[in-house]
């Protein structure tokens, strides 16, 4: 008994050793009455991680080693938003969603009279 005992005590090891120390994160990117904003950028700050949302503003990371992050989600005519302390457990999916601010979008162009001339 004590040899089926020491078997299982030792395949149980050696099962948690062979785990991935990964998770997941998934979640929506919204704007701030509720709609989706298609194609939003979400990153882990100071990382290589990232992804782009799909066209619902849905989102999918797998594989992001366990840990704490900043995780950060902008898209064009939005500020940026940082989640700070976002953990990561292993084997685990931690949902995350944002709520992007409007910005206002500013362009410089110079006005180029026309050659009042050509007709």
């Amino acid at each position: 008994m004590q040899k089926i005992i020491m078997i299982l005590v030792l395949i149980l090891f050696t099962i948690s050793l062979l785990s991935d120390e990964t998770g997941s994160i998934s979640g929506v990117v919204l704007d701030k009455s509720g709609n989706a904003i298609p194609f939003a950028a979400v990153v882990f700050r100071s990382t290589e991680i990232g992804v782009v949302a799909d066209e619902r503003g849905r989102f999918l990371i797998k594989n992001i080693p366990v840990g704490e992050y900043d995780v950060a989600s902008v898209s064009p005519g939005f500020a940026m938003y940082i989640k700070q302390g976002v953990v990561i457990y292993p084997d685990s999916t931690s949902i995350i969603n944002f709520e992007l601010q409007t910005t206002r979008v500013e362009f410089e162009c110079e006005f180029i009279p026309s050659n009042s001339s050509a007709k």
